[in-house]
């Protein structure tokens, strides 16, 4: 029988570390999404989620660096915000926290 082969990773590929900023947080209406300089290319997405897993809302950047997510009509709890590029791909993710 033949040894079997140790598992490798290649880490060669950077994982990007996007300073995404959400304030303010907890928050009771609206938080604002801050993006310090236009890390991810043309208009980043986002996408808010209950903590089952269920989307709430989605929109793109308005602005270069920063938007708004309007929390008015929201039960106060944990929400989590997913941060995408223009194909869909995960680029960060945070909770925000409304009371």
């Amino acid at each position: 029988t033949e040894a079997p082969r140790p598992f490798t990773a290649d880490t060669s590929l950077p994982t990007p570390a996007y300073d995404l900023r959400v304030y303010p947080n907890p928050t009771t209406d609206q938080v604002r999404l801050y993006l310090p300089q236009q890390e991810v290319g043309a208009a980043p997405g986002w996408s808010l989620y209950n903590l089952q897993g269920q989307l709430l809302s989605q929109g793109v950047f308005t602005e270069a660096t920063s938007t708004t997510v309007d929390l008015t009509t929201l039960p106060p709890a944990n929400y989590l915000l997913r941060l995408q590029d223009a194909e869909g791909s995960h680029l960060s993710s945070t909770s925000i926290i409304k009371q």
